[in-house]
């Protein structure tokens, strides 16, 4: 009966497409190429051409001697490998056409490792417990390994969808993590105890757009113990609740799309409202689970926030942030960084800053497979903004103890926070001084918390440096510019910023040494090339 199944269940994962020869693999593989070409505004932004090309020559060769779910495995990896989170194929969706089964597992990624969140009854000895091998591999090298399927901008993106992955046989047969029937031995381990289970493909859960499962009777899962604000009502589009005890405003924003009754737009008029009416001190705007839509309504968010007194008043506007922020949620971001007062926490965004996005979907003729290129280049911030996420300004995200209790610490810390914790408070007043000593003292302090792992002390210090320059603290501004030059050696505009406080204070010699250094960083630095200029003129 066991081995009945086993074989049913592989049978009923299988695709049509088996019987394609190599070469009708191969010219999807050549289909794909152009089509990534034809589409894409620039495909090479993050790799160089002759290293992509140099993949798809070895799979081209390799085709031969692979299987179906190898070759998608592949076409996947090779994929990814572009580095933009909106190219991509995901053969956990049932758009894709891979028509991949699953384990009886779920898996979710905490501060704290791998864990599996939900089972099927067979495997309920699993649930709950801290992944620590999946078949040959640690759970890590297991998240390494698969994780080169995912698409992204980003660690984070990686992190949000590497775990699906792991409950998809064929991705661990593909993989050689799992065996030829794909079993795979899972261990697990829960109250200082490994227990080892071998998995089965199974037929009670199949893939769904989320990349999780659709839950049966014969399923069970890890509940906290009370559920916290942020996952009551998930699958609304947006939603409020008023804080009573803590005097706050409380919002829910999970889709990017108007919803059947009521347009984002008027939804932010709506909490505009409540805040006027009501006794709020403080605003969360809660997009951990927001993983986009449609970014023209983000306008209508930023009115709503720019136009109230309550909602946008500095130290009191909190957006809690996490991997799934992506996307339209990324833009929004953008936006509320920009032109708001709001404090990020939680954990760094699925996107960069700036992305390509706007991805349409492409089918491969003789596979059937589908996946999408990106046809539009998102700049919504300073063209020289490189960074690979938005990160938080405090750090706060739940381990799988304090899932299982119910607990928020990216609430929590935003209930908390004083206003002492930013960079730039901590160190403007010891600088106005001129106590340089007690000012690194207080940066040291700041970089060794950990909830401050994600803050771009490049961006903090060079703004300081900025502002204490324009107010006329010289001597501060210099010690900022040098604490960043030295904090962060490979950034060019760190340097440039370092000369600027140089030629300020009259020192031309130091502030070309270190615009020439910027410019070996990047010959195209306009301010490096304006400030050699400025310190050296042609005779």
């Amino acid at each position: 009966m066991v081995l009945a199944a086993v074989v049913l269940a592989t049978h009923l994962i299988a695709g049509p497409t088996d019987s394609l020869s190599a070469a009708e693999w191969r010219g999807d593989l050549r289909r794909l190429v152009a089509e990534i070409e034809r589409i894409h505004p620039n495909p090479y932004h993050r790799i160089p051409k002759a290293r992509f090309d140099g993949a798809v020559a070895a799979l081209d060769a390799s085709i031969p001697s692979l299987s179906r779910e190898q070759i998608i495995v592949e076409f996947a990896k090779l994929v990814a490998l572009l580095g933009d989170g909106h190219t991509y194929l995901a053969p956990t969706s049932a758009e894709s056409g891979a028509n991949f089964g699953s384990y009886p597992v779920v898996y979710y990624q905490f501060t704290d490792g791998l864990y599996v969140q939900g089972t099927d009854s067979a495997s309920a000895a699993l649930l709950g417990g801290r992944v620590k091998r999946i078949g040959r591999l640690t759970a890590d090298q297991a998240m390494d390994t698969v994780g080169a399927l995912v698409s992204r901008e980003n660690p984070m993106w990686v992190r949000r969808w590497t775990p699906p992955l792991l409950a998809r046989p064929e991705v661990l047969r593909a993989l050689g993590i799992a065996d030829n029937q794909g079993r795979v031995v899972i261990t697990i381990e829960r109250g200082g105890r490994d227990t080892t289970v071998e998995l089965r493909p199974s037929t009670l859960g199949r893939p769904n757009g989320a990349g999780g499962l659709i839950w049966g009777e014969r399923w069970r899962r890890v509940l906290p113990t009370r559920t916290p604000l942020w996952l009551r009502h998930p699958d609304a589009a947006f939603w409020l609740e008023h804080l009573r005890d803590s005097r706050t405003l409380y919002v829910q924003f999970n889709q990017i799309a108007d919803a059947d009754t009521e347009s984002v737009a008027d939804f932010f008029q709506r909490v505009a409202r409540f805040a006027r009416g009501r006794p709020v001190d403080r605003f969360v705007l809660d997009l951990r689970l927001n993983g986009g839509g449609d970014n023209t309504l983000n306008a209508g968010v930023i009115r709503a926030v720019l136009g109230s007194a309550t909602l946008s008043r500095p130290d009191r506007f909190f957006t809690l942030i996490g991997p799934t922020t992506f996307s339209a949620a990324q833009n929004l971001a953008n936006a509320l960084e920009r032109y708001t007062n709001t404090i990020f926490i939680g954990e760094p965004t699925g996107s960069r800053p700036n992305m390509y996005g706007d991805a349409v979907p492409v089918t491969l003729p003789r596979s059937g497979l589908t996946f999408h290129v990106s046809t539009v280049w998102w700049q919504d911030l300073d063209p020289r903004d490189r960074r690979q996420w938005t990160g938080p300004a405090i750090a706060a995200a739940a381990s799988a103890d304090e899932f299982r209790k119910g607990r928020d610490p990216a609430l929590a810390a935003a209930l908390a926070y004083n206003p002492r914790q930013a960079l730039t408070a901590r160190l403007r007043a010891p600088l106005v001084k001129g106590d340089l000593a007690e000012a690194m003292r207080a940066y040291q302090s700041f970089i060794a918390d950990s909830a401050h792992r994600y803050v771009d002390t490049e961006r903090e210090l060079e703004a300081l440096a900025i502002s204490l320059a324009r107010d006329g603290k010289l001597p501060g501004a210099a010690a900022v510019a040098e604490l960043n030059a030295r904090e962060h050696p490979q950034s060019p505009q760190a340097q440039y910023v370092l000369g600027e406080a140089f030629r300020r204070r009259g020192n031309p010699t130091a502030a070309a040494e270190a615009y020439q250094r910027a410019l070996a960083l990047d010959p195209r630095h306009a301010g490096a090339l304006q400030g050699m200029r400025e310190v050296r003129p042609a005779s």
